[in-house]
C-alpha cells in the first residue's frame, strides 16, 4: 500500500495527528512495533519509548509513527499527542493491512473457486464495509451489492439495472475518461448527496478500459486508502467484466453521454463518432433529427421524467433521449426526411398534448458532427416560442428560423451562425477541390428549383445544371427537389452575399435573379 494513503487516511480517522509524507509513491508492506530494522522491504515503524536515536535514522522509504517528542528528524512521519491515540493509529493501520490481505484472498478464491462476479461484489462489500457495483462501458450494471442501502439513488440503480444519465455527471465523467487515457484509473467523486459519495475506478484489460467499478460511501466514510482498495478490486473483477465487454474494449462513455458530447460539440471527429456509435450498435441511417422538449419546473420529478423519456424513445426510431438541464433531448433517425403532416409528428404532438409539454424538431441533420449546431439553433427556437407564448405543442425548426434571425435576442450571434452547415461544408469542399458547386446551388435555390432559370443565371446548358445538382445531392445526401425545406438554404446564401458586400464595401445586385435583390 502507498505510504501517502496510509498516513493521510490514518490522520483523517484519528483527528489531531500531525503528519508529513515526502515519499508519496513508496510502498509499505507491513508494520512493526519495535525498533529493529529489516533488510527487505520498506516498513512503517512505531516508536513509543525513549528511542529517538533510532527514529532519526529512519530510511527514506520508511515511516516513523509515534509521539511528538520522539523522531523529530524522520523524513516521513505521523505524530500523535499521547499513547492512547498512538494505539488507535496502530489499530487503524493494522485494519488497512487486514483489508489488503482479505482482498488478496478474494482474488485467489475468485480464480481457483470460480466465484461469480456477484459473489465477488458481495464479498468485497463485506471486506470494504461499503456497497460496490460493477458496470460495463455503457453504464449497464453487471453486478451490484446485495446489501440493503438506504439511499434513493442506490434504489434507482437497482430498479433500472443501470446508472441513469444525469447532466451534472457529463463533464466530470469526461474528465475521468481523459485521466484514464493518461493511465490514472481511479478517483474520488463528490456526489449529489454526500461528500465523497463514491470512488470510480476503471476496469482495465491491458491498455483497454472494459468497464468501471464504483465503491459507494453507503455505510462509512471513504478515505484515500480506499482508492487503493478499489484499484485492487478492479483487478479482481477485470476477467469477469471482459466476458461482458466488446472485443476491442472502449474508453468511451455510455450512449447517453455520447448524445451529450454531440450536442455540446465535445466530439466532432467523424471517425471517432463512427467508432463510438458502432461500439454501441447504434445505426443512424437516413435523416437524423433532434427533438427538444421543454421540461419546465417538473424536471425534479425523476420518475415522471424517466417515464416521458422512455415513451418518447419508444415513439422515435433509433432514439436516444437525455435531459440537458431543463430540456429533454432525443436524437433519432428516419429513412426519409420528415414532412409536416407525417404520422410520426402527429403521434409525438398528441403525446406532448397529454403531458402538457412543448417541443421543437430540428432541421434535418445529415452528419452527426453537426449536432451541436442544430442543437443550439433548435434550443433557441424552443426558448423563443416559449417567450412568444406559442400554443403549438410541436413545431418544426424550419418554420421558425427566420423569426429567430430577426428576434432582438439574437443580436449576440454572428451572422454566419445562421448559415446552414451543409452550405458551409459545400463552400469548403469547393475551396479544397477547386469546384464551384456552391455557385450552382445558389442559382438553383434562387431560381425556385427551376433548372432552366438556374441555367440562365449561370449561362450554361440546362443539362449541365441537372448533372451538377445531382452531384451536389450525392455529396450532401440531401434532396433539393423538396422545395418546402429550402428556405434555410436561401437565407444562408443571402447572408453570404451580405457578408461579402460588407467586405467589399459595396452593395451588390444580382441582375440575373429577377425580383430577388441580394440586399
Amino acid at each position: 500500500m502507498k505510504l501517502d494513503g496510509i498516513l493521510s487516511s490514518a490522520a483523517e480517522i484519528v483527528p489531531g495527528c500531525d503528519w508529513r509524507c515526502i515519499d508519496k509513491e513508496s510502498e509499505v508492506s507491513g508494520i512493526r512495533m519495535d525498533d529493529k530494522s529489516l533488510e527487505e522491504g520498506p516498513f512503517a515503524y512505531f516508536y513509543q519509548g525513549g528511542i529517538a536515536e533510532k527514529a532519526n535514522g529512519t530510511g527514506a522509504d520508511a515511516c516513523c509513527i509515534g509521539l511528538k517528542k520522539y523522531a523529530v528528524d524522520a523524513r516521513n512521519y505521523l505524530f500523535v499527542s499521547d499513547t492512547a491515540e498512538l494505539q488507535k493509529v496502530h489499530e487503524v493501520i493494522e485494519r488497512f493491512f487486514a483489508v489488503g490481505q482479505a482482498l488478496l484472498e478474494l482474488a485467489q478464491r475468485s480464480t481457483f473457486y470460480e466465484y461469480s462476479l456477484q459473489q465477488v461484489v458481495d464479498r468485497a462489500t463485506e471486506i470494504l464495509g461499503n456497497p460496490v457495483m460493477v458496470l460495463d462501458p455503457n453504464f449497464t450494471i453487471l453486478a451490484i451489492s446485495s446489501a440493503k442501502v438506504e439511499d434513493p439513488a442506490w434504489q434507482k440503480f437497482l430498479q433500472l439495472g443501470r446508472v441513469p444519465y444525469h447532466p451534472d455527471m457529463v463533464e466530470e465523467y469526461g474528465e475521468f475518461l481523459e485521466e484514464v487515457r493518461h493511465r490514472k484509473f481511479v478517483k474520488m467523486v463528490d456526489g449529489m448527496h454526500k461528500k465523497r459519495y463514491f470512488i470510480r475506478c476503471a476496469v482495465m484489460a491491458g491498455k483497454r478500459c472494459v468497464g468501471q467499478l464504483q465503491l459507494h460511501s453507503g455505510f462509512r466514510n471513504l478515505y484515500p486508502i480506499d482508492l487503493e482498495f478499489a484499484r485492487y478490486l478492479s483487478v479482481i473483477v477485470s476477467g469477469h467484466v471482459m466476458s461482458h465487454s466488446p472485443e476491442n474494449g472502449v474508453e468511451y462513455s455510455s450512449d447517453d453521454f455520447l448524445v451529450s458530447d454531440l450536442i455540446h460539440g465535445k466530439i466532432t471527429d467523424p471517425d471517432q463518432i463512427r467508432d463510438r456509435t458502432g461500439q454501441m450498435g447504434w445505426q443512424m441511417d437516413g435523416s437524423m433529427y433532434l427533438l427538444l422538449v421543454q421540461w419546465k419546473g417538473q424536471y425534479k420529478d425523476i420518475n415522471r421524467r424517466d417515464q416521458v423519456a422512455g415513451r418518447l424513445s419508444g415513439m422515435l426510431p433509433n432514439a436516444r433521449t437525455i435531459l440537458d438541464g431543463t430540456v429533454m433531448v432525443s436524437l433519432f433517425s428516419v429513412p426519409q426526411e420528415i414532412r409536416h403532416d407525417s404520422v410520426l409528428l402527429s403521434n409525438v404532438r398528441d403525446y406532448l398534448e397529454q403531458v402538457s409539454l412543448y417541443g421543437v424538431v430540428s432541421m434535418p441533420i445529415h452528419r452527426l458532427e453537426d449536432c451541436a449546431y442544430f442543437y443550439r439553433e433548435t434550443k433557441d427556437i424552443l426558448d423563443l416560442n416559449r417567450q412568444l407564448g406559442r400554443e403549438d405543442r410541436l413545431v418544426m425548426a424550419e418554420a421558425c428560423v427566420f423569426e429567430l434571425l430577426i428576434h432582438e435576442g439574437t443580436q449576440e450571434y454572428r451572422a454566419d451562425d445562421f448559415i446552414h452547415p451543409l452550405v458551409k461544408w459545400l463552400i469548403e469542399y469547393d475551396r479544397r477541390e477547386g469546384k464551384d458547386y456552391a455557385k450552382t446551388l445558389r442559382a438553383y435555390i434562387f431560381a425556385n428549383g427551376s433548372f432552366s432559370k438556374a441555367a440562365d443565371i449561370l449561362h450554361m446548358h440546362r443539362n449541365t445544371v441537372i448533372y451538377r445538382m445531382k452531384q451536389i445531392e450525392e455529396l450532401l445526401e440531401y434532396d433539393f427537389s423538396r422545395l418546402e425545406f429550402n428556405f434555410h438554404f436561401e437565407l444562408s446564401f443571402r447572408i453570404l452575399d451580405y457578408m461579402e458586400s460588407l467586405q467589399s464595401g459595396v452593395w451588390k445586385k444580382d441582375e440575373n435573379v429577377e425580383g430577388l435583390p441580394v440586399d
